[in-house]
């Protein structure tokens, strides 16, 4: 199989996974994205880094299309505000400029806490230490092991 056509199948297979993953997040709470990755890669016959890449790159144009979605509904909400004389369109473009601030500044912290997880990760995994025993449960995140999910020690 050429390997274009092989990403490509990889892409729409990885697509399709988090689509659905996306309705039934507690059915995949027991799975966490390496796994799903590498659950993938066999099935698929090719690479956990391949199938890893494609996942993280669908996810990451899911995540902007609907920030993009979210900015442009709220944009919305905010001119029917000045239509109907709630705010002035000077409050209106304040509170875009402020949106977006705050938008960014969320965006740095949750960068912060990625890198803090996976440094976490990769201690535990250096000193041989099961994730489950981590703060949060193995860290919570896409795994769904946070906030009493299973990778809480009992």
């Amino acid at each position: 199989m050429k390997a274009l056509q092989k990403a490509a199948y990889i892409a729409t297979g990885a697509a399709a996974v988090i689509g659905v993953g996306m309705g039934v997040s507690a059915a995949s709470a027991h799975m966490n994205s390496g796994d799903l990755a590498a659950n993938l890669a066999t099935k698929l016959n090719t690479s956990t880094e391949t199938v890893q890449t494609a996942l993280d790159g669908v996810r990451t144009e899911q995540r902007t299309a609907r920030k993009a979605e979210m900015q442009t509904s709220y944009e919305a909400k905010l001119t029917q505000a000045v239509t109907d004389g709630k705010i002035t369109a000077e409050q209106k473009t304040k509170l875009i400029e402020k949106q977006k601030e705050v938008s960014t500044k969320m965006d740095e912290l949750k960068a912060q806490m990625e890198t803090l997880q996976s440094d976490t990760q990769k201690w535990a995994t250096e000193n041989g230490i099961d994730s489950s025993y981590l703060p949060m449960g193995g860290m919570g995140g896409p795994g769904g092991r946070g906030h009493g999910g299973p990778g809480m020690m009992r």
